[in-house]
């Protein structure tokens, strides 16, 4: 009797112990998402191709200067826009962007550029759950404020 439960604390001990050791290997490292990025996401069900400079600044803030281009055969929306966030990873190694601000919108159709507007107003903060993460490559699935499946695929510049 002792033997086994002395097995089963030893291997519950080990258990804990590389655990704690995986949850310390999977931290992002902040200072790989600092710098300046080429992005890109093509929502297809919608139409929709977003690219986007964005600049992560090691201070926290965040820059990214946007074109929108969605639409079908008869009609192609394009639209230019800046914002301003503060971003950091959570405790979950979520990166979050908070106080967005929404800088200039520049679209062909006033309607849609009205309704960003209005958008960014309503929804100042975003997360994203990093996919992948390196020196030259980042994967971002937007979480919130809506689900996007297409994941957001950006190069370092």
């Amino acid at each position: 009797m002792y033997t086994k439960t002395y097995a089963l604390i030893s291997t519950l001990m080990l258990s804990l112990i590389s655990m704690q050791g995986f949850a310390k290997q999977t931290e992002i490292d902040p200072s790989l998402i600092a710098g300046e990025w080429m992005c890109t996401q093509e929502i297809k069900n919608n139409n929709v191709i977003i690219q986007s400079n964005d600049q992560y600044y090691e201070n926290g803030t965040y820059f990214s200067d946007s074109k929108i281009q969605f639409g079908n055969d008869t009609k192609t929306i394009h639209t230019q826009m800046k914002t301003k966030s503060a971003w950091a990873l959570d405790e979950n190694q979520i990166l979050v962007f908070s106080k967005t601000k929404l800088l200039k919108v520049d679209s062909d159709d006033k309607t849609y550029e009205k309704a960003l507007e209005k958008e960014y107003e309503q929804y100042p903060n975003a997360e994203a759950k990093i996919l992948e993460l390196n020196k030259k490559k980042m994967r971002l699935e937007v979480t919130k404020p809506f689900k996007v499946l297409e994941p957001i695929e950006c190069t370092r510049k």
